[in-house]
């Protein structure tokens, strides 16, 4: 869903377990705010106020070898989560979640905007 001019959104999902991306305009200068595994239930909820992560900025080029850059090349970048949500270690991850998202200029330049920190 497109968020309103104020700030709220709605969106109808089935109960169970879900994973909430807020993805902000690459113009903005802001990272994602990702909220894994959100418990719905029936009913309304309130999701409380969310505050969009400084980014950790990553710049690069994308390359098919030392003297073909690669344009348009979609970059993406996913964190794994455990039962308790984000971690660093693969064994026992159950999932991954996607965090970041970019495409490649027409060079095969790029700058990926992370979340600072992921909790």
């Amino acid at each position: 869903v497109v968020v309103g001019g104020d700030g709220g959104f709605v969106i109808d999902v089935h109960p169970g377990a879900v994973d909430v991306s807020i993805r902000p305009p690459d113009s903005s200068g802001f990272a994602w705010l990702v909220r894994p595994h959100v418990a719905v239930e029936h009913g309304i909820h309130d999701l409380d106020t969310m505050q969009l992560p400084l980014p950790v900025v990553y710049e690069g080029a994308v390359r098919v070898d030392d003297d073909t850059m690669l344009p348009n090349a979609l970059i993406q970048a996913y964190v794994f989560l455990d039962g308790q949500g984000y971690t660093n270690e693969r064994d026992g991850a159950k999932a991954v979640v996607q965090v970041a998202e970019t495409r490649a200029d027409s060079a095969g330049q790029f700058t990926l905007l992370l979340p600072a920190h992921l909790n």
